[in-house]
């Protein structure tokens, strides 16, 4: 890691699953200028469902705490409601803690020098868009895979990914914020491509293979079920390959969109967001169909 004469830093808290680490590291690779990139682990730390996720592409990081006044700031309850209706950065002694307030892309923080301190989601390709070939080299695979995904791998030429994100979406309060997507949804969405190009087969990648099974009625088209055994890591793998892809309004699936060939069809939600949150910014490339 690169460090100037003033050993400046800038730290970003790494929190969420695999979608959002990786919009934190990307956010954070290109941000960091001649400072220090470290990573913060305390929310995860704190998280009982999740972990760090960011092992499965080989990358060297460097992990520390955010000072003991930027980590107390965003600890204090309450605090982060009032920051973000009123500020979009907080100055401390030695550094400046900077959030996301989900509104998209914001260039300030690129104005700002000395250390700074990271907290939020940063879902906005422009914030890494001027680094992207090495965002995608950094995002590259690096374990071996289990059989059942190189069998999917080689059924990937030619095929539609989908990827259904059900699991803590159908929970009453998660998806007040994050609507889970109906069948309708995926089926448009499948048609439309297909309409569009020339493929029969449908590789349904899922964290509710049942639910999946039940309501997606494909006919004319080979469907095949991901089982939920293998790390998640390795759906994303398979539907960065698929031809094609439909995703569901989630950071997981869109690194699965983006991660894949530039010039294939990807078909997500118009609405990312759940009602009474349309002020939050929605991610999706502007190449992207919207359904």
């Amino acid at each position: 890691m690169q460090t100037n004469a003033d050993g400046e830093a800038l730290i970003v808290r790494l929190s969420g699953g695999l979608g959002n680490q990786m919009f934190q590291f990307a956010f954070g690779s290109a941000l960091v200028g001649d400072r220090r990139l470290s990573f913060d682990l305390a929310d995860l730390d704190r998280s009982h469902t999740r972990s760090f996720s960011l092992g499965c592409f080989g990358l060297n990081l460097d992990f520390s705490r955010f000072p003991l006044m930027a980590g107390a700031v965003t600890t204090v309850p309450g605090m982060w409601k009032w920051i973000r209706a009123f500020r979009h950065s907080v100055p401390l002694a030695n550094g400046r803690l900077i959030w996301d307030a989900m509104k998209g892309f914001d260039p300030r923080w690129s104005e700002f020098t000395g250390s700074l301190y990271a907290v939020g989601y940063w879902q906005d390709e422009r914030y890494f868009r001027s680094i992207s070939d090495q965002i995608r080299n950094h995002f590259t695979f690096s374990r071996e895979c289990t059989s059942e995904t190189n069998d999917l791998l080689s059924l990937s030429n030619g095929a539609v990914g989908v990827q259904v994100r059900r699991g803590d979406y159908t929970n009453a309060m998660t998806s007040r914020v994050h609507p889970p997507q109906g069948v309708d949804f995926f089926t448009q969405s499948v048609k439309h491509i297909t309409e569009r190009h020339d493929v029969r087969r449908v590789i349904v990648s899922t964290d509710d293979t049942a639910w999946a099974r039940e309501h997606l009625d494909l006919p004319g088209f080979d469907v095949v079920f991901r089982s939920n055994e293998a790390p998640v890591w390795e759906d994303m793998m398979v539907l960065s390959r698929c031809d094609h892809v439909v995703i569901s309004n989630s950071s997981f699936g869109w690194w699965s969109a983006w991660l894949g060939s530039e010039d294939r069809t990807v078909v997500c939600p118009s609405r990312w967001f759940g009602r009474g949150w349309e002020d939050f910014k929605s991610p999706a490339m502007s190449h992207w169909t919207t359904i």
